[in-house]
């Protein structure tokens, strides 16, 4: 075997460990949701039963000797009734997102974007005709429709419609395979609104394959991000697990991270988040006033908050630690210790 085979092989174990160590950590994160899930089905179905028995022991001792009371405990049980209900209905749509998460490339989710708050629309992304050379130039649309079709179960991004485009372009009067200069692209997804566009090339050859794609900010012309996956195999299934992973790590790339304000010096506002979660320059944050919690009023926990957004920010420079951002647009007055997450 020739040495740049023996280096694919030990690219392939290497990647296979890496697949086997994620599959690991998320099998038993699932397991422990599964647990969590089951633990709360006993208590739902313990407080029926008990619930049952009382209603049982005070028909059976004849305790009930008037209406009035008899009606009072019909309510109370079914009030009690009632919020097991919205309890079930809870671990319903727990059961219907763990259904979703499994829909996901494995390996995907090094966070989880259910987790963050969300304020706004979260980051928009356009991705364009995919350019390719002669020999992969009957797979651009395959390959296009696949990556808008993992970024979409990602849940991290809003994903413009690729029907948006193919409009815009028509208008534009621009062929639908391919730009040749970024300042088009640009402004086609300037036009369909997205905060990002994705260009994306696929290169085959005899016996190799490479799948790549970069994101640009459409309002900074910056490139925010770029990945690509090669292999040795050239097969339809091959390429389909490219674009899975070059959809991964443009997700991974981006992650989504909650801070908050430390400080307001004139223009300039001060992010307890910096690169050691992945915030990086000209990343997009929007700042918000948290407000009022609201409690179940059986559990006491806490469902949700009321959030007033206040605009949007773009990070111009970060330390490990910490960032500073400038306001976009129309913003209200931000103050220490407002929230921010990131787009």
């Amino acid at each position: 075997m020739s040495y740049k085979g023996e280096q694919l092989d030990l690219k392939d174990d290497l990647l296979k460990k890496e697949e086997q160590k994620r599959e690991q950590v998320e099998l038993a994160r699932r397991q422990q949701e599964i647990e969590e899930q089951r633990i709360k089905e006993e208590e739902i179905t313990r407080k029926q039963k008990e619930i049952e028995a009382e209603k049982i022991k005070l028909i059976k001792e004849k305790k009930i000797k008037e209406k009035k009371e008899l009606e009072r405990m019909e309510k109370e049980i079914a009030r009690k009734n009632k919020e097991l209900e919205e309890e079930r209905a809870k671990l319903d749509k727990l059961k219907e997102k763990r259904s979703e998460v499994s829909k996901l490339p494995l390996g995907a989710l090094t966070y989880d974007p259910s987790k963050v708050t969300q304020v706004g629309s979260r980051l928009s992304v356009a991705v364009l005709p995919f350019g390719s050379n002669e020999e992969a130039k009957d797979l651009t649309d395959s390959v296009t429709e696949k990556l808008i079709i993992q970024l979409v179960n990602l849940r991290r991004f809003r994903v413009i419609e690729r029907s948006a485009l193919d409009k815009i372009m028509q208008e534009q009067k621009l062929g639908l395979s391919g730009f040749v200069d970024e300042e088009t692209a640009i402004k086609v997804g300037k036009l369909a609104g997205a905060d990002v566009i994705i260009l994306g090339n696929i290169n085959m050859q005899i016996g190799f394959v490479k799948v790549s794609a970069r994101g640009i900010d459409t309002e900074t012309s910056v490139l925010i991000v770029a990945k690509e996956a090669d292999s040795g195999n050239t097969n339809i299934e091959s390429i389909e697990n490219l674009v899975e992973q070059v959809a991964i790590d443009i997700y991974n790339d981006l992650p989504l991270v909650e801070g908050i304000v430390m400080e307001v010096e004139d223009d300039q506002i001060i992010l307890s988040i910096g690169s050691n979660v992945g915030v990086r320059k000209g990343t997009k944050c929007v700042a918000y006033k948290e407000g009022k919690k609201y409690y179940h009023p059986v559990t006491k926990e806490v469902l949700g908050k009321n959030v007033t957004p206040l605009g949007e920010l773009i990070v111009i420079q970060v330390q490990e630690k910490m960032s500073i951002a400038i306001p976009i647009g129309n913003i209200s007055k931000i103050e220490v210790e407002d929230k921010v997450v990131v787009k």
